[in-house]
């Protein structure tokens, strides 16, 4: 029936609800991933029009929207049918799909950026929403009524993928065992039938991903969820004349002026569509490598990357000498969650040429737990309740959440207290 391929991203829950439905149907498919921060030319080309992800490509042809692609799949690969064959049924499976994306993933998120008494009228609207979700699924193991799941439970599967994540990112509760005793219980089963379970994103990636979000959204007050542009992590070195003429950096914050032909930034994204759109030069370098060019004391020079970051490091590592008084050679390095395996490879490559020893790549959840002492807070709650959360995964999250909030918070304030409604047991931390 022709080739089939997914651009998607495995931190996008409308991404897994697609894979869910191929591996249902047992179709063989080309999984492609893209950088949600940086939109490539290959999903500018079949999404033209919402350039994000999902988009299903089958036979050349493509297909966006992911409640569309679930509807695409289902009519194409009829074996294991996903949607009723009663047209009541089906158009009414097709309402509440839309309903949660539209109203109960909207608002979950709303509530979760939001603040004070815009937060509270949030959480309750939402709370309003999931009411008719749970009233739905009461008396039901699955939303498509059947012992086997459907379109709606993929539809609505990223309940049990990202509540508990937007939940502890927000500081917040919305969807308790109380109020939504047969939501849970089905949000369980789901996540326990082994082919749901083997395409469940990382944890850390999905509160990385949450996090970063969040804090653009709350910094600029304009809601950029499920938007393919999500939020553009700038961080930007603009090339200065410092002491002895040696090449200095700088990292310049977002909010700053456009930067000049000698400011590079964005660098370590996926480049071809943006070219037209930066001040900087580049060019095809040796073996295909693309290079970097900037005017530098009169003269053009070339950088690769790799050497972009060396730059970074350098810069980082005279910071840390100035401020130990001692030479530093062996490092960690943090880099966020999402990274794969040769963006950490090329960290380490430049950690090699500042002349550092990276020991090792850690991810910066694991990061803010070292810096803002995890372990220390999880004592402490110990020490002044007499209650032991170490074996409450729960509570553990939550925990180590407000610690990475923290660790963003601090890039821009000098203090910051860490406030956790009923962490554990019904306290307060």
């Amino acid at each position: 029936m022709g080739a089939v391929k997914l651009i998607g991203s495995y931190t996008s829950l409308f991404c897994t609800r697609v894979e869910w439905a191929l591996k249902l149907k047992e179709v063989q498919y080309e999984y492609l991933e893209d950088d949600v921060f940086n939109k490539s030319p290959l999903l500018l080309k079949h999404n033209p029009v919402h350039k994000k992800v999902p988009v299903l490509v089958h036979d050349d042809k493509p297909i966006a929207e992911s409640l569309v692609i679930l509807q695409y799949i289902d009519e194409t690969w009829k074996d294991n049918p996903l949607l009723p064959q009663d047209p009541h049924e089906r158009a009414t499976a097709l309402f509440w799909a839309k309903f949660a994306d539209e109203k109960c993933l909207v608002e979950a998120y709303t509530a979760a950026w939001t603040e004070g008494e815009e937060k509270e009228k949030a959480i309750k609207s939402a709370q309003e929403s999931f009411a008719f979700l749970e009233k739905l699924i009461q008396g039901k193991k699955f939303f498509s009524g059947d012992d086997k799941i459907g379109y709606l439970d993929l539809a609505m599967g990223w309940i049990p993928l990202c509540i508990d994540v937007m939940e502890e990112v927000g500081g917040m509760k919305l969807v308790d065992a109380e109020k939504f005793p047969s939501l849970l219980e089905w949000a369980q089963n789901f996540i326990e039938i082994p082919l749901i379970k083997e395409r469940l994103p990382p944890r850390d990636a999905l509160s990385n991903y949450f996090s970063i979000i969040v804090s653009y959204t709350r910094a600029h007050k304009q809601s950029l969820f499920n938007s393919s542009t999500m939020v553009t992590r700038l961080s930007s070195i603009r090339k200065e004349d410092y002491r002895g003429g040696s090449l200095g950096l700088f990292l310049e914050s977002s909010n700053q002026l456009l930067p000049s032909s000698n400011s590079i930034y964005n660098g370590r994204y996926n480049c071809l569509e943006y070219i037209k759109l930066w001040p900087f030069k580049v060019i095809v370098g040796p073996s295909d490598k693309p290079m970097i060019v900037v005017a530098y004391k009169g003269k053009e020079k070339q950088f690769a990357a790799v050497e972009i970051s060396s730059m970074i490091l350098i810069q980082i590592r005279e910071i840390a000498k100035a401020y130990l008084g001692s030479t530093v050679k062996n490092v960690v390095v943090m880099v966020p969650a999402y990274f794969n395996h040769s963006q950490r490879q090329a960290t380490k490559d430049a950690g090699v040429i500042a002349s550092l020893n990276v020991m090792c790549i850690i991810n910066e959840l694991t990061t803010a737990d070292i810096a803002y002492g995890f372990d220390k807070k999880a004592t402490k709650f110990e020490k002044k309740n007499k209650k032991n959360i170490s074996g409450n995964p729960r509570a553990l999250r939550r925990l180590r959440t407000a610690c990475e909030r923290v660790k963003r918070t601090l890039s821009s304030t000098t203090q910051i207290t860490i406030e956790i409604d009923s962490l554990f047991g019904g306290i307060d931390f």
